[in-house]
């Protein structure tokens, strides 16, 4: 939804829906205004509605170069993405496919507090016996034990994953070194949950 509809509508969409997918065009309410028409805190009353309802939401913004790929937006978005309680993720989304890579880039470079339960896509960096490192930022690895890849038992890390792979991941915890623990297998459970590719 653009979320321009009656927030009093928010508790009967909620009570249909499994999953209610948000679009954020942007978080600057001129630009908003004049790229839309319409006006931003209408549209966040909306999303706080579904939030109270207790809707599960997943925010998806346009990344368009010149227009929201700011790092201002990019802020914003991490801002509002934590501040609700039921946001399962951010589906970003570039203006064009060949931008992906920008726009990826552009929010991992922004969201620096990870937080268990998060869940972040990511180039396998290493491979050891035990496990693989995978890039969630561009300062900040974590570790898929090799028992969380897969909900099979997996002899050896290359049978599933080389470096250099894409990978789903979820945060498990983050222990007192500040070591972050990853799970593949968690993160693809709960994308197949959500009906989405793994």
């Amino acid at each position: 939804t653009s979320g321009a509809f009656d927030p009093a509508l928010a508790a009967r969409l909620a009570a249909l829906a499994d999953l209610v997918f948000f679009d954020l065009k942007d978080t600057d309410p001129a630009r908003f205004r004049e790229n839309t028409g319409g006006d931003l805190a209408a549209i966040l009353r909306t999303l706080r509605a579904l939030d109270d309802a207790g809707a599960d939401l997943a925010l998806r913004c346009v990344l368009v170069p010149g227009a929201n790929l700011l790092e201002s937006h990019a802020r914003a978005v991490a801002d509002v993405f934590r501040s609700l309680r039921h946001a399962r993720y951010v589906e970003l989304l570039p203006y064009h496919p060949w931008g992906i890579d920008k726009a990826v880039q552009t929010i991992k470079n922004i969201v620096t507090d990870i937080e268990a339960g998060m869940v972040f896509t990511g180039p396998v960096v290493r491979i050891l016996k035990f496990g693989a490192f995978v890039s969630l930022t561009p300062n900040k690895d974590g570790m898929i034990h090799i028992s969380k890849l897969e909900n099979r038992r997996v002899a050896k890390v290359e049978d599933v994953l080389k470096e250099g792979d894409m990978t789903w991941v979820k945060v498990t915890d983050i222990d007192d070194r500040g070591r972050i623990n990853l799970s593949r297998k968690d993160a693809l459970k709960e994308r197949a949950e959500m009906g989405l590719d793994s």
